[in-house]
């Protein structure tokens, strides 16, 4: 039902701190659907999220995204998390991924570097995160809707 529709997700600080956000046009882009915020933690409460990749499974019609966000407001400890709307991004659910927190370093470069992908509702994220002090790997977390 919603074919030929055109999504884009970012991230911006309109409640305090950095959120991700959604939005969708069925016209190619003459006019945008308000903003959906994604996250699902409480408004303003510090935890920045960032990084964020969106992709739509062609089979199904959902939209999937995977973002970091601070564990907390007081320290770089950071999270992965995938993001599933099944109602072309008016509502979302988040969970994270199956990896363990990790702590970022100020002078090392690690994100803005995530890819997603779905396609039957199997949902292929890829992420950077560290897997040292001063370390970044990156991992895929392959999951089933």
């Amino acid at each position: 039902p919603r074919r030929g529709t055109v999504y884009i997700a970012w991230i911006d600080a309109r409640y305090g701190d950095p959120d991700v956000f959604a939005s969708a046009s069925s016209d190619r882009g003459q006019t945008w659907s308000a903003p959906v915020r994604i996250n699902t933690g409480p408004y303003g409460d510090g935890r920045a999220q960032l990084f964020v990749w969106l992709a739509v499974d062609q089979s199904t019609g959902e939209l999937h995204a995977v973002y970091h966000e601070r564990v907390n407001a007081w320290d770089t400890t950071m999270r992965v998390v995938l993001a599933h709307s099944d109602d072309g991004g008016r509502t979302w659910s988040n969970r994270i991924a199956p990896l363990d927190p990790f702590k970022t370093v100020a002078d090392v470069p690690f994100g803005d570097y995530n890819g997603i992908d779905a396609s039957q509702g199997r949902i292929v994220a890829a992420f950077p995160h560290f897997v040292g002090e001063k370390k970044v790997g990156v991992s895929v977390a392959i999951v089933d809707r």
